[in-house]
């Protein structure tokens, strides 16, 4: 029997991280992405954190590279083309996966 992995939520106001953000430590479910921005997020610190990246300025587009992507290298950064690109990301014991896209996001 696979193992049930459960979304974590944290409870926070969305947040917006500023431009020279190298790296990203996950401190709210709701991240939302200037123009430009570029991030790598970190390894959470529990198997089962959710964050849903939501693009709301495309003026240059942004991305989002995992530290360590379940699946591998193939599969470690999603492209925000377009305002309203949105994508949900969880936690797993061997990294972070992409479990949904929206819009014109893409993941590779």
């Amino acid at each position: 029997m696979a193992n049930l992995v459960l979304p974590l939520y944290f409870q926070a106001n969305p947040d917006t991280p500023a431009a020279d953000d190298a790296t990203y430590e996950v401190v709210s479910s709701h991240v939302n992405l200037g123009s430009g921005i570029d991030l790598t997020l970190d390894n959470a610190a529990k198997i089962g954190t959710f964050v849903n990246f939501l693009c709301t300025n495309s003026t240059i587009q942004a991305s989002v590279t995992f530290s360590t992507a379940a699946g591998g290298a193939s599969f470690d950064k999603i492209t925000f083309a377009n305002t309203g690109d949105s994508a949900q990301c969880m936690y797993f014991e061997d990294g972070w996966r992409c479990v949904g896209l929206q819009g014109t996001a893409s993941l590779g």
